[in-house]
């Protein structure tokens, strides 16, 4: 049996495949077949894409199923499910098929692209040819981009000693197999325009204190956003991490913070270091090792916009607010 006739037949099973165990194992078969199949020279890009196809629409499968079940109600695992039926059944949990919650929730998320736009992607790069690839972080990517945009939150008013700030600057995030994952980014960019006319300076009392997370790319613009709210530049602080990516040449294993501030200048305590060492940990969650250091150089009342988790000695404020507060209370 050849590699497409390998193919046809794993569609055939997925077709006839019902339970979530079956389909899900024709989707790690395929997952398998396909890495094979790109280690070998001889293997037709045709052959690849059907390959792909065929795993995203076990995906979406998948998804389908899990969006139509629903945890089941004094059931003993944390990530129990039980399938909406008048007949009482047992459902195998995620960990049984070898789920983990994020992959459960970006397959459901796969399933929630409309029909017609899924075949669409799919006609679509298979018309390109040898430049066609499908892949599940493109259709991860079209379904989110189906969600309607979140109405921002107002600023709030007031003045305060210290402001960080952690933009959603206009990046598009790459899918990696290796940590850190990354796919489609999970939240609304804004523009450059966008960020500089939040023109912060407005919440800046006399001594305030600014730290401004940057993308290496951003960095000079950055820099511009600081002067353009009437802040005078100090330093950049550095986020040494445990990982890091490789996109062009340098592993771009840092990320920056730039340190600025309205006059007069004055820390609460000199000489600390502007490097600081921390694992990565999800996109765009900031280490607790940063705040420790704000806290003992910059005084009170200290405002964090773009905010996803709350933090002592900071009022958070963002439309994502609180969004890591489970994961840091499982973790201590």
């Amino acid at each position: 049996m050849n590699s497409l006739e390998l193919i046809s037949q794993a569609h055939r099973l997925l077709e006839e495949a019902k339970t979530l165990p079956e389909i899900k194992e024709v989707r790690d078969k395929t997952t398998a077949l396909l890495d094979y199949f790109k280690r070998k020279r001889d293997v037709s890009h045709e052959t690849i894409l059907a390959g792909e196809e065929l795993k995203v629409r076990a995906e979406r499968k998948i998804g389908g199923l899990l969006k139509t079940m629903e945890r089941a109600k004094g059931g003993t695992g944390t990530n129990q499910y039980q399938q909406r039926s008048r007949q009482p059944t047992v459902a195998p949990t995620l960990a049984d098929l070898g789920l983990t919650k994020d992959e459960s929730s970006r397959l459901q998320k796969a399933a929630e692209l409309p029909e017609e736009d899924f075949e669409a992607y799919i006609t679509g790069e298979h018309s390109k040819g040898e430049a066609g690839e499908i892949t599940s972080a493109a259709v991860h990517r079209l379904a989110k981009q189906q969600e309607p945009m979140p109405q921002p939150t107002p600023i709030p008013k007031g003045k305060y000693k210290c402001l960080v700030v952690d933009p959603p600057w206009p990046i598009t995030k790459q899918f990696r197999k290796a940590r850190p994952y990354q796919e489609a980014l999970d939240y609304p960019t804004m523009t450059l325009e966008e960020i500089e006319e939040l023109n912060l300076g407005k919440l800046a009392a006399p001594g305030c204190q600014l730290y401004l997370w940057t993308t290496h790319g951003y960095l000079p613009r950055a820099l511009e956003i600081v002067d353009y709210w009437g802040f005078k530049y100090h330093c950049v602080l550095t986020w040494v991490k445990n990982v890091g990516m490789t996109p062009f040449g340098f592993m771009f294993s840092t990320e920056h913070v730039i340190f600025a501030y309205k006059p007069p200048f004055a820390l609460k305590r000199k000489g600390v270091r502007l490097d600081f060492s921390a694992e990565a940990q999800e996109h765009s969650r900031k280490p607790e090792a940063f705040y420790e250091l704000v806290r003992e150089v910059s005084p009170a009342p200290r405002l964090e916009l773009f905010s996803r988790e709350t933090r002592e000695g900071f009022t958070s404020h963002g439309n994502e607010k609180g969004k890591f507060d489970a994961q840091k209370m499982r973790t201590g």
